[in-house]
């Protein structure tokens, strides 16, 4: 009896679920990106439901209870709304006193420029984007990079990546984060590296070498790095500026200008 008093008592419980209908709808995003919102969304879902962002587009389509969908729909409402965004001037130097070995400058680098001179070599980038305050721009640097090993080496040896990663392509830049509370810029700028794996692209960002910084809207600040570790920070702006061989002297440099403007 107490058998059957149980599963009596489970299948009310899983009725519902397995009575379950599930529909589709369509949730257009204005703006917040895609993307970046799906993680949010998930939790929402109910065991049946999934999601899936239409970068391109700037869509969610979600598969749910009708209950569910009317739960999601109130929260993006709440969600996406109108935030500042940031012009962000980012202009960087790297040098280095290289023995033998200068600089690689890739072609889809902009605004790119290298000089060399006794050994020693220069690089000069200025780049400008647009990022909503809360969100995530990047900077690249270098794109597709056929030589791996020392972003390999480097990201194996802070435990940035698990052991045996299949590893091909590498491309190279900053993230960039800013948060707008008044009339100041809080920024975050983070070194990124980006693997083509085995599995697909896999993102890491060195967050143990970034800087944060306050700025009034179109200041502008220099800085070299941050973190605990200066042996770090040094390591992880020299590998994405691409300084490589053995250099017994670099030095790197951002010059960051934010600005809030209205779009």
């Amino acid at each position: 009896m107490r058998r059957v008093l149980g599963l009596l008592f489970f299948l009310s419980l899983a009725a519902p679920t397995l009575g379950q209908v599930l529909e589709t709808r369509i949730f257009q995003l204005n703006h917040r990106l895609a993307e970046a919102t799906i993680e949010m969304v998930r939790p929402l879902l109910s065991p049946a439901g999934t999601v899936v962002a239409e970068a391109r587009l700037q869509k969610l389509i979600v598969r749910d209870s009708l209950d569910k969908l009317e739960e999601i729909e109130t929260f993006l409402q709440q969600i996406d709304q109108a935030a500042p965004h940031v012009r962000i001037t980012v202009t960087m130097h790297g040098q280095s006193l290289s023995q033998g070995h200068l600089i690689t400058i890739g072609p889809s680098r902009p605004q790119l420029t290298a000089l060399a001179s006794d050994g020693r070599s220069t690089t000069e980038s200025e780049q400008t984007l647009i990022v909503m305050s809360g969100e995530r721009g990047l900077i690249m640097m270098a794109r597709d990079l056929v030589t791996v090993d020392p972003y390999l080496s480097f990201c194996q040896h802070h435990n940035l990546l698990p052991p045996g990663l299949l590893v091909q392509n590498v491309s190279t830049g900053f993230a960039v984060e800013p948060t707008v509370v008044g009339e100041v810029v809080r920024l975050k700028i983070t070194p990124w590296l980006s693997f083509l794996g085995g599995s697909g692209r896999v993102e890491v960002l060195a967050d143990g070498a970034s800087t944060a910084i306050a700025l009034q809207s179109g200041q502008q600040a220099t800085i070299g790095g941050g973190g605990s570790s200066e042996d770090f920070r040094r390591q992880a702006f020299g590998l994405i500026f691409d300084s490589r061989g053995q250099s017994v002297e670099r030095s790197s440099q951002i010059v960051v200008r934010p600005e809030i403007i209205d779009l």
